[in-house]
């Protein structure tokens, strides 16, 4: 898997990366490469590193999907 890149902006507390305009940076990137995030679905990291937004490591899934990979 290739590394992990950031943004260079701010973290929140919870290590997520919030560009100006308080969107997800990983959010941004999705839409940028892919557009619009359909209803009901999250954009997920595969390395489970939450400020991480490599368009390798991003993938839409559910809810349960995100708790899933977590385990």
């Amino acid at each position: 898997m290739s590394e992990c890149q950031f943004a260079d902006t701010t973290q929140t507390p919870n290590q997520y990366t919030r560009l100006s305009g308080n969107r997800l940076a990983h959010r941004v990137q999705w839409e940028k490469f892919f557009g619009s995030i359909p209803e009901g679905l999250m954009v997920l990291h595969t390395c489970d590193v939450r400020g991480c937004i490599n368009i390798e490591h991003l993938f839409l899934g559910t809810a349960q999907d995100n708790t899933s990979d977590m385990v």
